[in-house]
């Protein structure tokens, strides 16, 4: 799903995706025209390509989850993200693909907790121990292992501030945990997915508007044409 990110109140968020060397930005600078015949190809092939200038690729995934992960359907969400961990269910499993340096992960509601903490606690879990992946600090001086002991003796961040003597979580405010909250949220309800599996349904290629863009881009070949 390609996506422009709207961020507001936080100017650090996904800070580090913006920072470079001449080389990065010249490739970032190289490949950013790129995604509109990308969307225009893939669309060509029937697929469904929605785009928005007010939500995340992570909250559309996220409304593809909530919408289609109901009994009778399994959605699978194939990333290396731990966020999506918010979004597993009995019918929404996370699939974290092997890589390089570390193994495949299946994440099911029943086994989240052997890792992390519980679908539902995960939010409040990255508020503490933040994303570095997003350039979501956290709090300060709260690594994995102490996040996961106050929310499996508190339940809830609130909890730990008012019950436990954590001098880290006392010294931050509410209005930045509600930033870290807001932040780390997958809205599941954008209105840029399709109601029904059938209005998902990848429609048939269209080979005319697909070879004109072939000649258009000079590619020898696209797809099987």
């Amino acid at each position: 799903f390609p996506v422009t990110i709207l961020s507001e109140g936080l100017t650090t968020y996904k800070g580090n995706r913006d920072v470079g060397d001449q080389q990065d930005l010249e490739r970032k600078a190289n490949l950013t025209p790129q995604f509109k015949y990308a969307k225009r190809i893939l669309e060509a092939m029937g697929y469904k390509c929605p785009v928005s200038k007010s939500f995340e690729a992570d909250d559309l995934i996220g409304t593809v989850a909530k919408r289609f992960g109901v009994k009778g359907n399994h959605v699978y969400i194939y990333s290396r993200d731990k966020d999506f961990i918010q979004c597993v269910n009995q019918h929404v499993t996370l699939v974290q693909p092997q890589q390089a340096n570390s193994p495949e992960r299946i994440f099911r509601p029943d086994n989240c907790h052997e890792r992390y903490v519980d679908p539902e606690l995960m939010v409040e879990f990255l508020m503490m121990v933040g994303d570095s992946s997003d350039s979501v600090a956290g709090v300060k001086g709260i690594g994995d292992k102490t996040a996961i002991k106050l929310l499996n003796q508190y339940g809830s961040i609130k909890e730990a501030r008012a019950k436990s003597n954590n001098k880290a979580l006392a010294a931050v405010t509410d209005k930045y945990l509600d930033q870290m909250r807001d932040l780390i949220t997958i809205i599941d309800n954008t209105p840029y997915i399709p109601k029904t599996l059938q209005g998902m349904k990848r429609t048939k290629p269209r080979e005319t508007l697909l070879s004109a863009m072939k000649v258009e881009l000079e590619f020898r070949k696209l797809f099987y044409l």
